[in-house]
């Protein structure tokens, strides 16, 4: 590599659509692993597997592997099988570990511990992280004194001085013009008035959609966007959010412990939901943080947390629904929270929008300004919890409820006002798209 400019190159041809650079300092080693932050935003940048408890001694800590490959200077790429992420929720931290092991294409000489005597304060290594649309983390570790550790030093020394992880720039494209592109984008959309409500299919055909979030899939098809399963940003590296009221949804995950979780949602709204008629019964009625409903009887707050001092006592919390004598009934584990929470990206657009019958067709437009968030982590989320800000708001339904053919609808919701969104980012801005 010569330069930073042809390893993005090569990282583009490997597949790479977004990438990260960290500057490396003398306790980023095998050792002490490398450090991604003191919080979980590491999380919203890097895809990973399932989060399960990993050590349980005295600093007790999560793990979750990762799909890691290593890239070294001749262009050979080979996964790491031992890499993965560990998650410290006391402090809370996330490190990469087990990254050389096994690893032939390892840069293993540049990542050993130094001693202590022969550290010094300007390090040298830069250590990028490309992700890949299926999930893929592909490493480059640019070493001291080589030509692509001296371009990167030259051109993004003030920048890696200040911030933990910088945006690497994929050909010409950096961070900040790619956040005016989409401005440019939505303020033509916003521009341009009423659209048919419509979605893009697998092919990319544009079809005629008018079911209740016709919203979300009309942007998304003007910006050409078709709709999968894959869990990659929709434009640019930037999430696409249109929502139509004041009550905007952040995630949907059902409980995955206590009664609720041991026993299935059905059982759980024929024990604690109330008769709504027509043979059917409702789990229904916003819940704050330790503030008990009285449609319900339950009150909703905290296991393994300092609420306090906003911080997670231990590995095994979460948040749950408490009866008044201190049974904790539903219970979303952290770990499962945390997971749910890093498929918010860090960065997302917000759009409201309005409908209208026009031609016996439904319509939609945007509206002005969009809200731009840049920058999320977990205790973001739990800090907005604790105030009430963040509260859960669950409408399961159970039809048919007398009969053998009984069905339940799971839907837990956490939810937020439009007006509160800013809380969650590090930087939120309004953009008036003019």
């Amino acid at each position: 590599m010569t330069d930073y400019r042809e390893l993005a190159r090569h990282l583009n041809s490997l597949g790479v659509t977004r990438a990260y650079m960290k500057a490396l300092s003398n306790n980023d080693n095998s050792k002490n692993q490398i450090y991604l932050g003191p919080s979980f935003e590491a999380l919203q940048l890097l895809p990973f597997g399932e989060i399960l408890q990993g050590s349980a001694g005295a600093n007790p800590n999560l793990k979750a592997s990762v799909n890691f490959f290593w890239l070294s200077e001749s262009g050979r790429l080979e996964r790491a099988i031992y890499a993965q992420l560990i998650l410290y929720p006391q402090y809370p931290e996330v490190r990469l570990s087990g990254f050389l092991k096994g690893c032939v294409a390892a840069p293993s000489e540049y990542l050993r511990p130094i001693a202590r005597e022969q550290r010094t304060d300007k390090d040298g290594r830069f250590l990028i992280l490309g992700v890949t649309p299926d999930d893929r983390i592909i490493g480059y570790l640019a070493a001291p004194g080589r030509q692509v550790a001296r371009s990167i030093e030259a051109e993004f020394e003030q920048l890696c001085g200040k911030k933990l992880f910088v945006d690497f720039p994929l050909g010409n494209q950096s961070a900040f013009s790619r956040k005016l592109m989409l401005i440019a984008k939505l303020t033509q959309i916003v521009h341009a008035g009423w659209h048919p409500s419509q979605r893009l299919d697998a092919e990319g055909r544009m079809l005629n959609y008018e079911a209740p979030n016709a919203g979300g899939y009309t942007l998304e098809s003007l910006f050409g966007i078709i709709p999968n399963g894959i869990s990659e940003p929709d434009y640019l590296g930037w999430e696409l959010k249109a929502f139509g009221g004041n009550r905007i949804t952040l995630m949907t995950p059902e409980p995955d412990a206590g009664y609720y979780g041991e026993n299935g949602a059905a059982a759980f709204v024929r024990k604690y939901g109330h008769d709504a008629g027509n043979d059917t019964i409702y789990f229904t009625g916003i819940h704050r943080a330790n503030s008990r409903n009285d449609l319900t009887g339950l009150t909703l707050s905290t296991i393994d947390y300092d609420v306090v001092h906003d911080k997670f006592t231990g590995i095994n919390g979460g948040l749950a629904l408490f009866t008044d004598s201190g049974e904790p009934v539903a219970i979303w584990t952290f770990k499962r929270l945390i997971a749910h929470w890093a498929r918010k990206h860090a960065l997302a657009a917000y759009v409201k929008y309005e409908k209208s019958e026009i031609q016996s067709r439904l319509n939609i437009r945007y509206l002005a300004p969009a809200h731009l968030g840049e920058g999320t982590d977990f205790s973001k989320f739990m800090a907005a919890f604790i105030q009430g800000t963040i509260y859960y708001d669950p409408a399961p339904k159970l039809s048919k409820a007398s009969t053998p053919h009984s069905r339940v609808k799971a839907r837990s919701q956490f939810r937020i006002n439009s007006t509160s969104l800013g809380v969650l980012y590090h930087s939120f801005t309004d953009e008036q798209l003019q």
